[in-house]
């Protein structure tokens, strides 16, 4: 079984040790609806995925500067040019930069979406989230959970939570070399909590923390605001490891999370 680095020259510096993440080939056959299944999401869409892949959770902040969408659509082009499915929810900002640049590539197959909400619209956190970006990429092929936190007796922000730990297990069921990119424009407003959702006051931190919590490994990217922190300034993920630099490619000026396991 062959692996490819994640971060070939020209993404993130191409190779090991500094390559974040790395993939391996598992085959044909591999379905998004088995991921989505994997996950506990509810009510799948179908959708398929020709080859088998590693899959990238891809989460962010939900208001980004100009710059940083394009940032977030350079690095879902290289992503999808070594071959990755990518696990995305359902928000304004990042998330929907995400979509948006899989479905203008064609690569809306390569997508496992994960909604607040409901087919018709209904669960939908009003403008911070992007149900018509997410019908869209439907439309185009992309394999969706609608009310992927839970049906809507459950109140919104413990859904939204749900849908974020769905997104990051599809990429913990995603077998060797699957891993998170979150982009960042603020720091966690208080330390993580206990728990599988470490509560800090930010998802997409919360997402990282989790997803470092499941062994996967984990890239920040700060943006806007965030732009050029100190990596002495980064919050310690749960678990216990170490923050290094992505020195290279279009992941420069992030960091990757070095779990002490």
């Amino acid at each position: 079984m062959g692996a490819i680095s994640v971060f070939p020259p020209g993404l993130a510096g191409g190779g090991p040790p500094g390559s974040p993440f790395r993939w391996a080939v598992r085959g044909k056959g591999f379905s998004p609806l088995g991921v989505l299944r994997q996950s506990g999401a509810p009510d799948p869409a179908v959708g398929t995925v020709a080859v088998a892949a590693p899959v990238v959770a891809v989460c962010g902040y939900r208001v980004l500067p100009g710059s940083a969408v394009s940032q977030v659509g350079s690095v879902v082009s290289a992503l999808l040019g070594v071959g990755s499915v990518l696990a995305v929810g359902c928000a304004a900002g990042a998330d929907a930069a995400a979509v948006s640049s899989a479905v203008s590539s064609g690569s809306a197959s390569r997508l496992l979406l994960f909604a607040v909400g409901g087919r018709s619209g209904s669960g939908f956190a009003g403008r911070v989230s992007a149900f018509s970006g997410v019908c869209s990429a439907v439309s185009a092929g992309a394999a969706v959970a609608w009310w992927a936190g839970g049906p809507s007796s459950v109140p919104l922000r413990a859904r939204l939570v749900g849908r974020s730990l769905a997104c990051v297990g599809a990429a913990a069921g995603g077998g060797p070399g699957s891993g998170l990119v979150a982009f960042v424009a603020q720091l966690p407003p208080r330390p993580f909590g206990p728990g599988a959702w470490p509560s800090c006051g930010s998802g997409s931190w919360g997402s990282a923390a989790a997803a470092a919590l499941r062994g996967l490994p984990v890239v920040v990217v700060p943006v806007g605001a965030l732009a050029g922190v100190a990596l002495s300034s980064l919050p310690a993920l749960p678990g216990g490891g170490s923050w290094a630099p992505v020195s290279a490619g279009v992941l420069f000026g992030g960091f990757r999370w070095v779990s002490a396991v």
